[in-house]
């Protein structure tokens, strides 16, 4: 509201690439923040590469399109075992703007409430504690997650009404 800056958040990456060989196979947690369009091209394009020894959620931030579905026939197609875990967030969780890319953003504040579908339901929990607190409530002191249905996501229509053709 001020136009000045509240907090500072900084992070360190320990590994940038743009082959899935090099980062997915140690990875616990895949985000893809892509168009939804892509969901499904890049699911193939890791897939190859997602650990098979441990539990990985692999999910996106913006979760329309049947995700869960996507990734159910990923799993197929590649010989996946069950231990790929999905999840879609329902929005976007917080109100932000790149500064510099790659370097720099402003975020503007979180939502107070967010839903994230997560496949098998009952692993919920453990991604809120693992992940999703990590990225609203922790740094930005509110944005508690409910768990929601991925049908729920996928009828959703609310980037076609913020974002018309």
């Amino acid at each position: 509201k001020t136009g000045r800056i509240t907090q500072t958040h900084a992070g360190h990456l320990t590994k940038v690439s743009d082959d899935p060989a090099e980062v997915i196979p140690s990875a616990d947690i895949v985000v893809i923040c892509m168009p939804v369009h892509q969901y499904r091209p890049m699911l193939d394009r890791i897939a190859p590469h997602l650990n098979q020894e441990k539990e990985v959620f692999v999910g996106t931030v913006y979760g329309q399109a049947g995700f869960d579905w996507m990734v159910s026939q990923t799993k197929s197609e590649h010989n996946l075992g069950e231990n790929i875990v999905a999840f879609a967030i329902g929005q976007i969780p917080w109100i932000c703007r790149t500064l510099e890319y790659g370097q720099a953003v402003a975020n503007y504040g979180g939502k107070k409430v967010n839903t994230v579908a997560v496949s098998p339901a009952d692993r919920f929990r453990k991604l809120d504690t693992m992940f999703l607190n990590d990225i609203s409530i922790r740094p930005m002191g509110i944005g508690k997650f409910h768990q929601a249905k991925f049908l729920d996501l996928t009828l959703s229509v609310d980037n076609q009404i913020i974002h018309p053709a």
